[in-house]
Order: structure tokens, then C-alpha cells, then sequence
């Protein structure tokens, strides 16, 4: 007996949203440790609910509960200084787009990270693409 091939369903669109986010904070100075316990730093604190913010404002539907997800991150600094692009558009970007008030749910759904350092713009900002 020979068993019939299954007509195999073409892939599904795929879908993209953009934000353009506050310059992120680096890595360097997330934690600050007091008394023997690491605590997040206001500065963190504070440019993650900037971040969530214009997240919310440009993605409202439901987290992404895919697995098939690229996230592109064109940082543009806010002087000429170097810097360590994984350090800025690596986890503080990840975190930002994921779990509560985010695109996807965790950063573990990502297959995908590019980041390109850009040119010099007043305040910095970082443009994400996340693709689906």
C-alpha cells in the first residue's frame, strides 16, 4: 500500500511592525549592587517604561507566540563617542519588546538579531524591525 503525499499549506505571510525607541541604556550600568544585592538602576528602570510606552503606542495586538521571529536595530548614537553595539541594541532592546506590553512573549522566540550602527542623531534613538 502506498500512502499519499500530503499537499503541503504554503508558508504564511509574513508581518513586520517598526518603533522607534529612546537610546538605550547600556547593559554596563543596569545593575548596581547594594548590600550584597544586585538592583536595577532608575536609569534602566525609567528608559524600559519609555520603551514600553512607544511600544504600546505603535503594537497593540497580543504578544507573538511564534517561534519564526527576526528583530532588526538600526542604533543611531547621540554623540560620535564608540560603544559596544550588543550592549545597546542586544538585551536592552530583547527586554523591551518582550513579555507584558510587548510583541512577543519571550526573548528565547527570536531567531533572528541584526544590529547596525547608524549615524549620529540628536538624543539618539534606536528603529526596530520586528518581523514575523
Amino acid at each position: 500500500m502506498v500512502a499519499k503525499a500530503k499537499k503541503k499549506k504554503p508558508p504564511p505571510g509574513r508581518n513586520s511592525t517598526c518603533f522607534q525607541l529612546p537610546w538605550p541604556v547600556s547593559t554596563n550600568s543596569w545593575l548596581r549592587c547594594i548590600a550584597g544585592r544586585a538592583i536595577k538602576t532608575k536609569k534602566w528602570r525609567l528608559w524600559l517604561k519609555a520603551a514600553k510606552e512607544a511600544i504600546q503606542e505603535a503594537y497593540t495586538d497580543l504578544p507573538l507566540e511564534c517561534s519564526d521571529i527576526a528583530v532588526h536595530v538600526h542604533l543611531e548614537p547621540p554623540t560620535n563617542r564608540r560603544f559596544d553595539i550588543d550592549n545597546f541594541g542586544g538585551k536592552p532592546i530583547l527586554d523591551a519588546l518582550q513579555g507584558e506590553g510587548g510583541v512577543f512573549l519571550d526573548d528565547d522566540q527570536v531567531d533572528m538579531l541584526t544590529i547596525v550602527r547608524g549615524e549620529k542623531h540628536p538624543g539618539g534613538r534606536a528603529l526596530v524591525l520586528v518581523t514575523w
